[in-house]
């Protein structure tokens, strides 16, 4: 069909699937990808193609960037548009088996054999030397391990073994040694070695499992940019190590987050944490978890978090943060490998002070570090942190820090708010009941206004249904004004007052409530909130509007008890009301017709009784009670800016919150039984190695005893999660 001279006309591109020539402005079909658009002759094509049909693609049309400046520097910067290529999940990281020490422990075996002829001083000098290459063999293997435990405790063990075989080949050279030193030096680094290598095992699926959360973070990120004079919106690729806190990203579908955020503007479908299988919808002003992945449509975020300040990743530094950030149980493992040195030294002065000699003050200080659970120590103190911040990441739970996670774990009491937390948060009207001969469509009309007038609400949005679904518009008020926890006030259109919220608030008012006091009794029976009406100093209507139970509040409830959580309803409803409430969950201790700013007094009690007191919610409406908890659980807020106090979580499922308890109660049940085992038992055998009742091989053998409890306790915790708090849809 020839095309009129006047119309415009751009050189025609191929269709992607069948080859035509298409005109980019009249294109029947056009699919939109972030390298460009695609542009297809008809409907079947555009099928084809969104299938996955691509026999003609040739055609990727730049996107024009303009040159970047940098709101830090000031430096302009530009990058190559041919760069932004859609991006990808990185692939899961391989972890390698960790091999034997079969060097070390090759070593050790031939100063143990090398031990029965130990006669002979050659063969003696042979024996300490293996049982020496022995030792370093075990050093240089775990030389990496010093970064996390520190150097006492890295070389304690090691050390022990090299002070035995010197004091062993001492005391052979002077005759008053036989073999049996020697072959127990060798014994003892045989089993330093090994207990290198269990300590590499037992870090694995710790490491593993925050391997597998940081590579789910993409390498690059999309920084919106203003094209020109012309303010269009272009895109440039950018390292994601390169954000910073307040930059904008730009994530479209099938991309992931790389940064923790609120969103600014777009509406998207996302898988809100790794281990998510439903999507939800994150629109402008909701947070976003670095690792999300947008699922359909666009997001465009304001970081809040970068680097390894994000949620996802903090969780690799819990064992190891300084500071306010470290947590109790951390900071006793560092002091006890710092007297641990301290201890074997005293050990070796004991032994010279009862005139044991040279070789037998060697073998007792050897003896007194092969003993001491310096590893066990610190890392039954620090693995279950990382262990159960990794799980609680993987399941969209963010602690602030290691030290949050263990208040966590001492939480006694926990504050439930009631509405949008054990309750949906959405409001449907039962019944409006008026009263002394009122019109029920003027007092819709009049309550809808004034509730429209104060703000989008959920009690407000119920009223709105309810009025739409009786074909009442809403009239216009006047001077309406809301009073949070309590309701509404305004004047009709005729000058008259209108009131609008609970008892107090019509009391305080000047309204009488007797003659609507039966019928709102029988609503707070049912467990209905209750509003009612004053037109003109009289009530005219009550208003009965129903707030289902969330439908995992009573499994939450009962995983709290299980952990010896006493459980606290606050609730600004009327004390029937959140009792009929609060008997569906059973919970007992019930603390009604609270305003917002007396929760927070009610919480600052619970603190006084000398509890950890945890509270649940949003916050938006619970923000004085999330202020005054030892730990608040902020539902959906992962993502957001939190204090050091904070638990955020990404949905808004009150079993993630007793989730969340549960891990953190776990972490510092396993880390404290480990960590209590560790010292007696060590404290033990240590003594007995002082005064010279266990030699380097029965002290190194204990030790190793202990590792095999102790070390693997972050790993246990792992697999404890994985059975008890299922990673939620």
């Amino acid at each position: 069909m020839p095309v009129h001279p006047a119309r415009p006309v751009l050189p025609s591109r191929p269709c992607p699937v069948c080859g035509s020539d298409v005109d980019p402005i009249r294109a029947p079909a056009v699919v939109a990808y972030a390298d460009g658009l695609r542009y297809l002759c008809n409907r079947e094509c555009r099928t084809r193609f969104l299938e996955g049909e691509r026999t003609h693609e040739s055609f990727r049309p730049p996107v024009i960037v303009a040159p970047r400046k940098d709101p830090h520097t000031g430096i302009i910067r530009t990058h190559d548009p041919a760069a932004l290529d859609p991006l990808s999940r990185p692939e899961q990281p391989e972890i390698h088996e960790v091999s034997p020490p079969w060097i070390g422990l090759g070593a050790a075996g031939v100063g143990a054999i090398l031990s029965f002829f130990g006669a002979v001083p050659f063969v003696a000098m042979a024996s300490a030397a293996a049982t020496l290459a022995s030792v370093i063999a075990a050093a240089f293997g775990s030389r990496l391990a010093q970064r996390d435990i520190g150097a006492a405790a890295w070389l304690a063990a090691p050390l022990g073994a090299s002070l035995a075989a010197v004091g062993a080949l001492l005391g052979t050279l002077e005759g008053a040694e036989t073999w049996a030193s020697l072959f127990g030096a060798a014994f003892a680094a045989a089993i330093v070695n090994g207990r290198i290598f269990l300590d590499e095992r037992a870090r694995q699926p710790i490491d593993h499992a925050l391997a597998n959360l940081t590579a789910l973070l993409p390498e690059k990120a999309r920084v919106p940019v203003d094209e020109g004079s012309h303010g269009e919106l272009a895109l440039s690729e950018v390292d994601a190590a390169g954000l910073r806190t307040g930059e904008e990203v730009l994530c479209i579908a099938g991309e992931v987050v790389p940064v923790d955020g609120v969103t600014l503007g777009g509406s998207a479908s996302v898988l809100p944490h790794p281990a998510a299988r439903l999507p939800v919808t994150r629109r402008a002003g909701e947070p976003v978890l670095a690792g999300a992945r947008v699922t359909e449509g666009a997001l465009r975020l304001v970081a809040t978090r970068v680097g390894p300040e994000r949620a996802i990743a903090r969780a690799a530094r819990f064992g190891t943060d300084a500071g306010p950030k470290t947590s109790p149980g951390v900071r006793r493992a560092q002091r006890v490998s710092f007297f641990g040195g301290l201890l074997a030294a005293l050990a070796g002065v004991l032994a010279l002070g009862m005139g044991a000699g040279l070789p037998a003050a060697l073998s007792a200080v050897g003896a007194v570090l092969l003993a001491a659970p310096l590893v066990s120590l610190w890392r039954a103190a620090t693995l279950p942190l990382a262990a159960a911040g990794a799980s609680a990441a993987a399941r969209g739970i963010t602690f602030a820090s290691g030290a949050q996670l263990e208040r966590a774990g001492r939480v006694g009491v926990c504050a439930l708010s009631t509405r949008g937390t054990v309750t949906e948060g959405e409001f449907e009207v039962m019944e409006l009941h008026p009263t002394g001969g009122a019109n029920a469509a003027r007092v819709l009309s009049l309550v809808t206004g004034a509730e429209n007038a104060v703000g989008d609400t959920p009690i407000g949005r119920a009223i709105a249904r309810y009025a739409k679904s009786e074909n009442v518009a809403p009239a216009m008020v006047r001077r309406a004004q809301r009073l949070p926890g309590r309701g509404v006030t305004a004047l009709t259109p005729d000058g008259e007052s209108l009131v609008i919220g609970n008892r107090q608030l019509l009391l305080d008012e000047g309204v009488s409530i007797a003659v609507a006091d039966d019928e709102a009794g029988r609503a707070e029976a049912r467990g209905d909130t209750v509003l009612f009406v004053g037109i003109d100093g009289r009530v005219r209507a009550v208003l009965a509007l129903s707030d289902p139970v969330r439908p995992g509040s009573r499994a939450a409830v009962q995983r709290l008890f299980d952990l010896g959580i006493e459980v606290v309803l606050l609730s600004g409803d009327h004390r029937t009301t959140a009792a009929t409430l609060a008997r569906q969950i059973d919970v007992v201790n019930v603390r009604a017709e609270l305003l917002p700013e007396a929760r927070g007094d009610e919480v600052r009690r619970l603190r006084d009784t000398g509890v950890e007191v945890a509270v649940v919610g949003h916050p938006d409406s619970e923000d004085t009670a999330l202020a005054e908890a030892d730990t608040a659980i902020i539902l959906g807020a992962a993502g957001a800016e939190g204090d050091g106090r904070t638990v955020a979580l990404t949905t808004h499922d009150i079993r993630d919150a007793a989730g969340a308890l549960f891990i953190a109660h776990a972490a510092r049940e396993v880390a404290n039984r480990a960590t209590l085992v560790a010292a007696i038992a060590g404290s033990l055998v240590i003594v007995a190695a002082a005064l010279a009742f266990a030699g380097p091989a029965a002290a190194a053998l204990a030790g190793a005893l202990i590792d095999a409890y102790a070390l693997p306790s972050g790993a246990r915790l792992l697999r404890r999660v994985d059975l008890r708090v299922p990673a939620p849809a």
